[in-house]
């Protein structure tokens, strides 16, 4: 079996634009993606590609299950931290469970994880797996035994 290891992200320091907090009062929020934490935003897709979105989420769950666990904030910006409204089908895949076992379908062993929405997020937290956590099957960006793993995140 092949097995890639590659790093997902980085962590990154975004510039957020101030805010007002509720006194009119000026204020800058920071995100920071970490080993454990990691923002994905499709808002800017127009027509969401299910196997597409699966592939990235299965990139980003199985390298998290693969570490120390974590989790995946949907809906979020990494790059300025701006929350935004998601694609309709994201918020019913996750409705409908259709995550999980979509998810689970592209694992060679089961990933365990959780999700739930919060107003326009999605947070998926991901357990650390006891198995190795590979592709068992080949899909868009993805080949059978590819696995993933996060690393230089500290």
């Amino acid at each position: 079996m092949r097995c890639w290891f590659c790093v997902v992200s980085n962590i990154r320091f975004c510039r957020v634009p101030q805010l007002y907090d509720s006194v009119g009062k000026k204020r800058k929020l920071m995100c920071v993606e970490t080993h454990f934490i990691e923002y994905k935003d499709f808002h800017r897709e127009k027509e969401p590609n299910k196997k597409a979105i699966l592939a990235k989420l299965f990139k980003e769950i199985s390298a998290f299950a693969n570490a120390s666990g974590g989790e995946i904030i949907i809906g979020k910006e990494d790059n300025t931290g701006v929350e935004h409204k998601q694609p309709d089908c994201i918020y019913e895949w996750l409705e409908n469970d259709r995550i999980t076992s979509s998810i689970n379908q592209l694992s060679d062993n089961l990933i365990v994880f959780s999700a739930h929405r919060d107003g326009n997020l999605i947070s998926i937290k991901v357990q650390e797996s006891e198995d190795v956590i590979s592709a068992k099957a080949d899909t868009t960006g993805i080949n059978e035994g590819d696995c993933f793993v996060r690393e230089n995140h500290e």
